[in-house]
């Protein structure tokens, strides 16, 4: 295979696992806002405010379960440097997480939880993505 081809595939890969993540995740998110919905007519940062525990949780699980899965997806369909290929979804949705976290106020414990469950979710994606390289017997 080529170099171009090669590139391509591995770029391909990346943003087919960022593509997978976004969809799990927004997907945890509207269920999750729809068991636990905010008060009509406030603001995001009063929405986060009134949030209970559990929709807190729910969050972390969904960014948990998409990030992997990304992660995962990247890492299986690229051709090489698999393990690059899934820690990039971790990378960009450890900066997505990071920049969400500044610009509205969370619980504290969120925001441990948030970043250890990213960038634990893209290792493990990661890890069990890459083919197994053993030859066959």
């Amino acid at each position: 295979m080529g170099f171009l081809k090669l590139l391509l595939r591995n770029i391909v890969a990346a943003l087919a696992g960022a593509i997978l993540a976004m969809v799990l995740i927004a997907g945890a998110e509207i269920i999750t806002t729809r068991i636990y919905p905010a008060p009509e007519g406030v603001t995001i940062a009063e929405a986060i405010a009134t949030r209970p525990v559990g929709a807190f949780i729910a969050v972390l699980i969904g960014y948990f379960v998409g990030i992997a899965a990304g992660a995962w997806l990247a890492a299986r369909i690229s051709v090489s440097r698999h393990a690059r290929q899934g820690m990039m979804v971790g990378v960009l949705f450890f900066a997505a997480s990071l920049a969400n976290l500044l610009k509205y106020p969370h619980p504290v414990w969120f925001w441990v939880g948030n970043l250890a469950v990213v960038p634990l979710a893209a290792w493990l994606g990661m890890h069990f993505g890459e083919p197994d390289e053993r030859p066959l017997d």
